[in-house]
């Protein structure tokens, strides 16, 4: 179980002074790259597609490239679109995946399908004119529900675009007005995730910032409001799709498993031995198999076999692959249709070799033991929905 908060004691805004003087808000909305990596890392895995709709500055799509994820960022303002491209140019030498950049609105602009993950800080809310241009900037709303309304629709639109079962990871905060009022700007939009996703948890961002030298609101019980809120939403399943797919899953992992040359994982391996512990029925397919390049190049046969793209990151593969290349990438994935398979072979901590004695075979299909289930939960990579299964699954097994 993590920690509810973070503490961030020295912002790295990297941004240079020429930056700072052309930005139309003197960079003051950018997050840091200290916010945004801890969760591009435990939301994301190395090659997969995060989507930055307000791009700002490309904090996100510049920690995505570092991690060595693909990132698409979209910038309404055509001023700072053009600031965005030569900061992030000051990073390519540290990226291992350049971003994708496109300037455009987020309410209209076409969003890729199947992203993994939707990372950003949404624009807050201010009455008067913040000094954008377009007049579609969300920041140039000028009453508090017509600004939610436009919120609203571009985090409808990363939904839609999101994979099954993809994350929404969004920094808010409450706003103080200039009258010392509060406006609820990140409880209202929490209960605006609530409508389109599942909320899985929420987090705080606690920063070392010094009080004021003179005191707004002298002998108030205001604060220098050192905090931030990021809200953990996942894409709600659609439920009614399961029966069918769950043919062409069982279809697909019995091809895969055959031989006991891998083994179902995840959602569906949990569903097949131990369903009590999901809160969903499985949408994707993932399996484990050896770490060995004959097995890998079985995968890819098959899946190309059954009429699967294969891809590896960004790179298109067949089973003429470089060996080389996929070292380091931990998995392959097969797109068919709507049906997302990704087979893993690299897996800190444990592998597929490792857990030849928790093999069992479910209805002609290779998955894992509750004990073996649980293995590979104690080495996932720290997500809530992963953490929240390990939990039910040692309450069920009465092992912690």
């Amino acid at each position: 179980m993590k920690n509810s908060f973070y503490f961030i004691r020295k912002q790295d805004s990297r941004f240079l002074p020429d930056e700072i003087s052309r930005d139309f808000l003197s960079c003051r909305d950018i997050s840091s790259l200290a916010q945004v990596t801890p969760l591009v890392e435990e939301f994301t895995r190395p090659g997969e597609l995060i989507l930055e709709p307000f791009c700002g500055m490309g904090t996100t799509v510049i920690a995505a490239g570092m991690l060595g994820r693909r990132s698409i960022g979209i910038e309404i303002e055509e001023a700072r679109f053009a600031l965005l491209k030569e900061h992030v140019a000051r990073f390519s030498g540290s990226m291992k995946i350049p971003p994708e950049l496109i300037c455009g609105d987020s309410a209209a602009v076409p969003f890729p399908d199947s992203v993994d993950a939707v990372i950003t800080n949404v624009p807050y809310f201010s009455a008067e004119q913040r000094g954008a241009v377009s007049p579609r900037n969300i920041y140039n709303a000028g009453e508090y529900d017509g600004y939610l309304r436009m919120v609203e629709k571009v985090l409808v639109r990363c939904g839609n675009s999101l994979r099954k079962n993809g994350y929404l990871v969004l920094f808010c905060e409450n706003i103080r007005m200039p009258n010392g009022n509060m406006i609820p700007q990140a409880y209202d939009i929490c209960r605006m995730l609530g409508r389109h996703f599942i909320l899985k948890e929420e987090r705080m961002v606690l920063y070392e910032k010094d009080l004021p030298g003179t005191d707004p609101f002298p002998g108030s019980h205001l604060t220098n409001r050192a905090h931030e809120y990021v809200f953990i939403a996942k894409k709600q399943p659609d439920e009614t799709d399961f029966p069918r797919r769950k043919q062409e899953m069982l279809r697909t992992a019995a091809a895969l498993t055959a031989g006991g040359e891998a083994a179902v994982i995840g959602s569906f391996g949990a569903w097949l031995t131990v369903p009590q512990i999901l809160d969903h029925s499985p949408m994707d397919l993932d399996l484990l198999t050896g770490n060995r390049e004959g097995s890998v190049r079985r995968a890819v046969r098959i899946l190309r076999e059954n009429g699967f793209e294969v891809w590896s990151w960004q790179d298109r593969i067949d089973e003429n692959f470089s060996w080389d290349m996929l070292k380091g990438r931990f998995y392959i994935r097969g797109i068919r249709g709507g049906l997302t398979v990704d087979v893993t072979y690299e897996i800190e901590g444990v592998s597929y070799d490792s857990l030849k004695e928790e093999y069992v075979a479910v209805g002609g299909v290779g998955t894992y033991t509750p004990a073996g289930q649980k293995r590979l939960l104690e080495a996932a990579c720290g997500r809530p929905d992963l953490q929240e299964r390990l939990e039910l699954l040692a309450a069920l097994t009465g092992r912690s």
